[in-house]
């Protein structure tokens, strides 16, 4: 009971840590249509604080499925967790699946987990990059709040002076294939007749 209370504690402080955030977000939403440095510094933190709780709770939990994954509280509160925190409603109706069946098949839900969590682990580059990756996802669902206009504007100048470059590639290119066939061929001829003529 005491394993459950304190992995119940880590959950709660994760769906606490992750409201923090979302009505942080609003706050700032509704003062302006922009975010500030200092305000996404804070957001990321507040993400950073997130992902640890997870971290902490998911920790707690397998650890108490390695020994008691009998217990139909336990798995009603892991389910519970991958339904609120992890968003993962496959895995969780899996171990309730699995709870009506007598716990039958928990193993496997568990081991498919673990190797899902290992290869997850063994795909990064880095300690960092899940931080980095629900950053630039979290960052992208807002970007364009941040530019707005000033983003299209931008992405039309890239449009216009790749197309200028492009011209002017073609033109160069034609321009050099003119003189080619036309002065330097001459030249060459000239320079060979002359060549054999003395």
């Amino acid at each position: 009971d005491a394993g459950i209370a304190r992995a119940r504690k880590a959950h709660k402080m994760c769906i606490h840590k992750i409201k923090e955030f979302w009505r942080s977000m609003r706050k700032r939403s509704c003062h302006s249509d922009c975010v500030v440095a200092a305000d996404l510094k804070e957001l990321i933190e507040k993400l950073d604080g997130f992902e640890i709780a997870v971290e902490q709770a998911s920790t707690e939990y397998e650890a108490l499925m390695v020994n008691y994954s009998s217990s139909s509280a336990l798995i009603q509160a892991y389910a519970n967790f991958y339904d609120q925190v992890l968003n993962d409603h496959r895995t969780a109706e899996k171990l309730r699946a699995a709870l009506a069946n007598d716990g039958s098949d928990m193993g496997e839900v568990v081991d498919a987990k673990a190797l899902e969590a290992a290869c997850a682990n063994s795909a990064s580059t880095s300690d960092n990059d899940p931080a980095r990756v629900k950053a630039q996802r979290w960052l992208d669902g807002f970007s364009h709040t941040i530019l707005g206009e000033e983003k299209e504007a931008i992405i039309a100048l890239d449009k216009k002076v790749k197309a200028s470059l492009l011209l002017l590639v073609l033109v160069a290119t034609s321009g050099f294939i003119i003189i080619d066939q036309g002065l330097l061929t001459q030249t060459a001829l000239r320079n060979i007749e002359f060549i054999d003529k003395t």
